[in-house]
């Protein structure tokens, strides 16, 4: 229970923190999208005590050491992929999630997780031993943290971003901080409310495969964007990716097209305030969906309790 409430406390942390300094970054050009940052950290801190309450009561727990081979299994495939053949990362990690849901369903989503890890940009200047141990630390926060933050979308970006978030520290691995360019937030919004709302409708209503359901529509957007979109495609599909990762979701987290829509902007607006913070590393497009989850969970329970608790006043 302990090493549980130590991988916990990590998924959580690197999460928040990268909410955290996007919203400070926020300060200086949009005080509005800056204000909404702070409600967005309010639901997500508001989730992750909800979260530690409800984990503590749990008593039974097992570890899957299949669920960390699939991992690092995943994540090497991903990683030749997408550094060594070119493929680049949204595509090679698609790839992966296709197979892995195809030919090896019991454990797709492990593989799933650990291909998010080998996300890492072509463009960073790291040591291929570094991601190994990235991909064995990705496999066992899967398995650890099989049963919390259950249906929550997002969770396998962030179990592989606080992998990197760790060994960013430990060994100061160079990632990227380019500023966002792109000015058409309009597109940046109706990208990720598309990437969500299909993936959510193939896994619930066409019953697809919850790892096929993310992998398809994040490799036909790699696909179909450099064709409509030639300068900004990679920003597009990666923003298509981290909707999808949200569109995982069980309907017990997310229940209608208002909280849909509620989350694509969330969405939106961490991945350009977050685009100079941990650029390159990998399941950081995960993390991104996985916060803008758990706030959207969290302001919506902590407004009902607000309500329930003004009725009880009032009675």
């Amino acid at each position: 229970m302990i090493v549980n409430c130590i991988l916990f406390f990590i998924i959580s942390s690197a999460t928040v923190f990268l909410f955290f300094i996007s919203s400070l970054s926020a300060v200086s050009e949009n005080i509005p999208l800056f204000l909404l940052f702070i409600i967005m950290n309010i639901g997500l801190i508001y989730s992750v005590a909800e979260e530690f309450m409800s984990m503590r009561k749990c008593e039974k727990f097992r570890i899957y050491y299949k669920d960390i081979f699939f991992s690092i299994a995943g994540g090497l495939f991903t990683y030749i992929l997408n550094i060594y053949l070119l493929q680049g990362p949204v595509i090679s990690a698609s790839l992966t999630g296709i197979i892995g849901s195809s030919f090896f369903p019991e454990y797709s989503v492990p593989m799933y997780a650990g291909a998010v890890a080998g996300m890492i940009s072509p463009a960073v200047n790291h040591n291929p031993v570094y991601m190994l141990m990235v991909l064995i630390l990705t496999g066992t926060m899967y398995a650890f943290l099989k049963n919390t933050y259950s249906g929550v979308g997002g969770k396998l970006g962030a179990s592989s971003f606080s992998a990197w978030f760790i060994f960013y520290y430990i060994f100061n691995i160079n990632l990227l901080n380019n500023p966002y360019e792109e000015e058409n937030f309009l597109i940046l919004l109706i990208i990720p409310l598309i990437g969500l709302f299909s993936t959510f409708i193939l896994q619930h209503y066409f019953k697809r495969e919850i790892v096929a359901s993310s992998s398809v529509i994040s490799l036909l957007g790699a696909l179909i964007f450099p064709v409509i979109f030639k300068n900004s495609s990679q920003n597009f599909s990666a923003v298509l990716m981290a909707a999808t990762f949200a569109g995982m979701s069980s309907k017990d987290r997310i229940k209608n097209i208002y909280e849909i829509f509620i989350i694509a902007v969330f969405i939106s607006v961490s991945f350009i305030y977050s685009y100079t913070h941990f650029g390159g590393s990998g399941g950081k497009l995960g993390a991104l969906a996985f916060g803008s989850v758990l706030s959207e969970i969290g302001l919506k329970k902590l407004i009902k309790n607000i309500i329930f608790s003004k009725k009880r006043n009032a009675v």
